[in-house]
């Protein structure tokens, strides 16, 4: 029993000042005259709270420095209320960290691998801006060329060999070869030969004479949608008929 303390109420007591020297990693006087309180008076327990050091130094709980040893732990072990439901709790929860922690660092990788491919078009976007354009241009620039490479694949696959340099005379060939073969002529096909047919070789070729008065809000939107579209038309449209 501890100055006046009922051996259940001490031993308690030991556990609770145990605890707090383990989480703080010192025995810390002033938290342990807030613990001290709940057992004696306010006066007691201020009075107590560095003689309880020296009671946990003489019961092999501190160091010389005041920091807990083992002792303190295995205390703590023996006397917590519910240890095996903490154990469990606890090694859940390190599985769950360990979980996420390798989740963080598979999407890192990703993100690291995508800037790495992204590094090539950072450098030419920077480019772009020194030469007194912009990321629009280059958008539209991509998504106009990327049209006419789309088209040609297309004719590559049905063998026919393309030379064509004018837009609508691709568009005019894919139609026909298409008609030719019983396949179904995406509305898509048709839109992008009439949208932006005046502004199409001023955009890719002389950009930096209109870039103001062609690339008005919301042109780039549309010419990327429509390239998304007609992307997405000529792949599906190997296997419909008519």
């Amino acid at each position: 029993m501890s100055h006046g303390v009922r051996a259940m109420d001490a031993d308690r007591l030991i556990y609770e000042l145990a605890l707090m020297c383990i989480t703080r990693g010192r025995y810390d006087a002033d938290e342990a005259e807030r613990i001290l309180v709940k057992y004696y008076s306010i006066t007691t327990a201020r009075r107590y709270k560095y003689k309880y050091r020296e009671i946990l130094y003489n019961k092999g709980l501190l160091d010389s420095t005041g920091k807990p040893t083992w002792n303190a732990a295995e205390v703590v072990i023996k006397s917590h209320p519910n240890l095996p439901g903490l154990i469990e709790k606890l090694c859940k929860t390190i599985a769950e960290l360990h979980e996420k922690n390798e989740e963080l660092q598979h999407k890192l990788t990703e993100l690291e691998t995508v800037l790495h491919k992204l590094h090539p078009i950072d450098t030419i976007i920077d480019a772009v801006y020194r030469a007194g354009l912009n990321s629009e241009w280059a958008t539209a620039v991509i998504a106009l060329v990327l049209q006419e490479i789309i088209i040609k694949k297309k004719l590559d696959q049905f063998g026919i060999s393309s030379h064509e340099r004018e837009f609508p005379d691709l568009v005019k060939q894919l139609r026909q070869a298409l008609e030719e073969r019983g396949r179904e002529i995406p509305e898509i096909l048709i839109s992008v030969s009439r949208s932006h047919r005046h502004i199409r070789a001023k955009i890719v070729h002389e950009g930096h004479r209109y870039l103001e008065d062609i690339l008005i809000p919301g042109m780039v939107n549309a010419i990327v949608e429509a390239t998304r579209a007609l992307v997405q038309a000529l792949i599906n449209s190997s296997t419909r008929l008519k």
